[in-house]
């Protein structure tokens, strides 16, 4: 059967052979490189592109009011996407101080490799005591930097629940339950949805180790801790939650509702629901991220095929991730929406399991692959040669995937938002524009206006979230009579739509109305079906004809249209 821990006696007698790595070698090499791959993936050589995070575009982009409370006047979107309902409260304490001197962008990306690197950090020193191999800690710790870097970016709240998962775990490790609490805190102001991770893992250590017979002062000392931030931490959040805007934002919506939304469907905003049931219960929103684990699982694949099954180390910390978290996604399905969602609760916990029991299995690994590599060991250049023949290897790899990053990955990487050249003027020419301005365009094009441009949007798919019913309600109306106006024939339905909603600029992406974008997908449902039925086979769109005189900057993507000819002076 599957080894589900390292023996006290093999842990010890590695240390005593000085296999166990106490200096600090692999963990440096690790922070070079999370350096080197940060900054490539932010600053692509070689092309002049602007790489920013997607969820930057909600998450970030408001902080800026706080460097210049002019921004965003009366904002319905900045005003929700703000709220305590998607921003935490800590979040927020954070950013305020930190763009009071630095760009908002800059920070939230500062914040990453800070994150990133704190993580690295605390998983060598949980490792330590699992990983007793130095090799299999820095391979560990590299499929974490990259799993981390494309998957968990941007300084947004769910970039903090690795290092304080990390930490609480660490904590729990030494049965420091002090510790263990100060991370539910921090979990409970930066985010949320990791407490419920953190505290069944808590939970099942206490029963563990009441059952073992601990029962003494120390564990109900341990066990009142944890009772205590649990519910200082449930008396906060529903203090958070129950106040504030939530009579605007409206309730949350239910199954019944959801399961009744395009939206929740294929092709929709926010995709859920699916008539595959494995599907369903194994990829996107509702599943438990299949996708995001099939690399590691390949790679335990490969080495259990080699090690044999019987073999297979299995670190207890990485077996309780995983059943804690599969416990907990069933639950959010049972309640559905109540525990956020399901996948939450698996995509950060699962893959690092993984990642912790491939790093265990390492050295065994290296034994097994030990006699086909003896009989390759004469085509082996001598030690020093090999040492500078490495160091090569290093360079040209870094070089090589500096290219692919710039030229293949970071187009392909869902994470980022790309501008070229293109879109870096128009947004340019936007933020020259009036602070109190209201812009509207294709709701894509008007996802980088608020970050880059710092000016506010009518609507865009970034801020169109249908979790809450009294805002999306409004969004949702925004975005039909957008698109209404957006193809309107008639020169009139566009000036009441301009003069109802206050729109004084328009964002026109000329590829929008050319016959091939207008045969496919032109937005999310139910918008694409009600638009494609409104413009059937008219041709003559108003906004694609506007007269020059209207038009304030043009470029081979897109021109504006200044509706008010103050803004043209």
């Amino acid at each position: 059967m599957i080894r589900l821990s390292i023996s006290i006696h093999e842990l010890h007698s590695y240390r005593e052979s000085g296999n166990v790595s106490r200096g600090g070698k692999g963990i440096v090499f690790l922070w070079c490189l999370t350096l080197f791959c940060w900054w490539v993936r932010y600053h692509p050589p070689g092309v002049p592109w602007t790489v920013i995070d997607d969820d930057a575009r909600q998450h970030v982009y408001w902080t800026a009011k706080l460097q210049d409370p002019e921004l965003f006047p009366d904002d319905l979107l900045t005003r929700f996407v703000s709220s305590n309902i998607l921003d935490p409260v800590g979040y927020k304490v954070l950013y305020r101080l930190g763009v009071s001197f630095m760009d908002p962008i800059m920070f939230s990306r500062i914040l990453t490799l800070a994150l990133l690197l704190c993580s690295l950090w605390l998983l060598d020193l949980l490792n330590r005591s699992w990983i007793p191999d130095p090799g299999g800690r820095l391979f560990c710790g590299l499929l974490f930097l990259f799993y981390s870097l494309y998957g968990n970016s941007g300084g947004m709240p769910r970039a903090f629940a690795y290092p304080l998962l990390l930490g609480f775990l660490l904590f729990l490790q030494e049965r420091a339950y002090w510790g263990a609490a100060v991370m539910v805190g921090l979990e409970t102001v930066l985010y949320p949805p990791m407490l419920p991770n953190s505290l069944a893992l808590g939970a099942w250590a206490l029963v563990s180790r009441f059952y073992q017979g601990e029962r003494g002062r120390k564990w109900v000392w341990d066990a009142s801790s944890l009772v205590l931030v649990t519910l200082a931490a449930a008396l906060f959040l529903v203090s958070i939650y129950s106040g504030g805007d939530g009579e605007v934002w409206g309730p949350q919506i239910t199954v019944e509702q959801a399961k009744a939304e395009p939206e929740f469907h294929e092709n929709g905003r926010t995709e859920f629901f699916r008539d595959n049931m494995f599907a369903y219960l194994l990829l996107g929103r509702s599943g438990i991220g299949l996708y995001e684990m099939v690399g590691f699982l390949a790679i335990l694949g490969g080495m259990t095929a080699l090690i044999g099954f019987r073999k297979l180390r299995f670190p207890s910390t990485a077996f309780h991730l995983i059943w804690t978290s599969l416990a907990l996604f069933v639950l959010a399905h049972l309640v559905l929406f109540k525990l956020y969602l399901p996948s939450r609760y698996t995509t950060f916990t699962i893959p690092l399991a993984l990642m912790i029991v491939i790093g265990a299995n390492m050295d065994p690994f290296r034994e097994a692959l030990r006699p086909l590599l003896e009989k390759w060991r004469r085509f082996l250049p001598e030690r020093d040669r090999a040492r500078w023949i490495g160091w090569m290897v290093v360079l040209v790899t870094a070089i090589v995937y500096a290219y692919v990053q710039g030229h293949v990955i970071v187009r392909a990487d869902s994470e980022v938002a790309v501008l070229d050249g293109q879109e870096q003027e128009m947004l340019a020419f936007l933020a020259t524009l009036p602070k109190d301005v209201v812009i509207a365009g294709h709701p894509c094009v008007m996802d980088n206006v608020p970050l880059i441009s710092r000016r506010q949007v009518l609507a865009n798919r970034e801020l169109a979230l249908p979790y809450y019913t009294g805002y999306y309600i409004r969004v949702r109306k925004r975005l039909f009579d957008l698109f209404e106006a957006y193809y309107g024939i008639n020169p009139q339905e566009v000036d009441r739509f301009s003069k109802t909603y206050g729109v004084n600029v328009w964002v026109i992406r000329k590829s929008d109305f050319e016959p091939a974008f207008l045969k496919g997908r032109i937005f999310d449902e139910p918008f694409n079906k009600a638009v494609k039925e409104r413009i059937g086979e008219n041709k003559a769109f108003v906004l694609h004809k506007a007269p020059p005189d209207l038009k304030c900057f043009e470029n081979k993507r897109y021109f504006v249209l200044c509706m008010d000819s103050a803004l043209l002076k």
